[in-house]
């Protein structure tokens, strides 16, 4: 059914999910992952972590962040990697379109994102060692991939 919904809502966005969909999704695919590594026990806990990576990596990154700024790790912000690719790597490039194509642009930035961490999770299942090792590398490529955006956004700021 999320296949289905994510299907027919791309690129136009006319259904919202919302806080209690994603809710909804977030808890179901932790209840998956528990029963995944219940019920096979060759399968690392670290496989289902790095498959869920890209979103537990962004939460971890907002709240860290926010906490470093003496901000609410609760407090919403506009700096999500999504965020930062949309305003500096799209809207230069797309400025005149329309925001659902701009939006639907970034999209693919999160496929790659949680296709590579999805990949490295299937690949590596039932070697915790080589999980705990792309957890960390995927983390630090994220951490400079979204410091890098940060970074240019800032520079662009300054320099308007």
């Amino acid at each position: 059914a999320t296949l289905g919904f994510f299907a027919l809502n791309f690129p136009f966005g006319k259904l919202f999910l919302g806080d209690g969909g994603a809710y909804l999704l977030g808890f179901l695919l932790a209840w998956m992952a528990i029963l995944l590594v219940d019920r096979n026990p060759a399968v690392s806990p670290w496989a289902p972590l790095l498959a869920c990576g890209y979103p537990i990596m962004e939460t971890l990154y907002s709240m860290t962040r926010r906490i470093l700024k003496r901000a609410s790790p609760g407090q919403p912000d506009c700096n999500h990697l999504h965020s930062l690719i949309k305003v500096r790597l799209i809207r230069p490039r797309t400025g005149h379109w329309p925001i659902h194509w701009r939006n639907a642009i970034v999209a693919p930035f999160g496929w790659l994102i949680a296709a590579t961490t999805g990949g490295l999770a299937i690949v590596f299942m039932h070697s915790t060692g080589a999980l705990i090792m792309a957890w960390l590398g995927c983390s630090l490529a994220y951490a400079a991939w979204h410091w890098g955006l940060a970074r240019r956004c800032k520079e662009v700021h300054a320099n308007a």
